[in-house]
């Protein structure tokens, strides 16, 4: 009797949590705790049980938690399915595995390019760690923001100049971050420098996104680091387009 009361509570409370996620679309450890009541020990249990079992994705680049059965909310900064993304933060740990290096992938959401699911966290750097979801990269500076203005037709003359320029990277298979500023809010833990490439529809050659690898510039060289990590970074785009759904955009 014990043991099935101790049973109910807990569906009793995992209900709870997949209802807030439902309702709010992706929530981290904190937040659950805040909106919930329930302990963080508790909570912990409760949410890799519900992760084991596939109910639930913990995002790479921000540690948040998604449920996985439904799409995002619409109040999701990119709204993308929770499985697609599923499958895209396993390509980003394997390649993460195999170079050691960050990477982020981003993808047209509602008509703005925007960084989907990222690898940063793994690196073990706190700070930024957690702000890379729903990033907007700059498209003529960000190499993954390059990557993906390539194929995009320009709608202005400024645009034109910029777009004929990436069509010379393109020819050449990647695209590099261009020297300067940094452009977003979030402060970096280093001196940036990556390269991207652009993700395409299998079958078509709609730019759909692009992913990218990055370093600390002051410690790699740029040359010996596409040299050395390229043919990793396109063997990963080839396995990420086949989980991209062809009615993407």
């Amino acid at each position: 009797m014990r043991r099935r009361i101790v049973a109910t509570l807990t569906l009793s409370k995992s209900l709870a949590v997949l209802d807030l996620l439902i309702e709010h679309g992706a929530l981290g450890l904190e937040e659950l705790h805040l909106l919930s009541g329930l302990p963080k020990a508790t909570l912990k249990r409760i949410l890799d049980s519900l992760t084991e079992l596939q109910w639930l994705y913990r995002r790479l680049g921000d540690q948040r938690y998604v449920f996985i059965r439904q799409t995002a909310s619409r109040t999701e900064q990119a709204a993308i399915a929770p499985d697609l993304l599923r499958l895209l933060g396993q390509h980003l740990h394997a390649l993460y595995q195999h170079t050691g290096l960050p990477s982020d992938i981003a993808l047209a959401c509602q008509g703005q390019l925007t960084v989907v699911e990222s690898s940063f966290s793994l690196c073990g750097y706190r700070r930024a760690s957690g702000q890379l979801i729903g990033l907007r990269p700059h498209p003529y500076i960000s190499a993954i923001g390059r990557a993906y203005s390539a194929g995009q037709a320009p709608d202005d003359e400024a645009q034109r100049r910029h777009w004929r320029g990436l069509q010379r990277e393109l020819a050449r298979g990647f695209f590099l971050r261009r020297r300067g500023p940094w452009e977003h809010r979030v402060v970096p833990p280093f001196r940036v420098m990556g390269m991207a490439i652009p993700l395409r529809l299998q079958g078509g050659n709609q730019t759909v996104g692009a992913i990218n690898l990055y370093w600390d510039n002051e410690r790699h060289r740029c040359s010996h680091m596409v040299a050395r990590f390229l043919p990793m970074l396109c063997a990963s785009r080839g396995q990420i387009e086949s989980s991209l759904p062809q009615g993407w955009r």
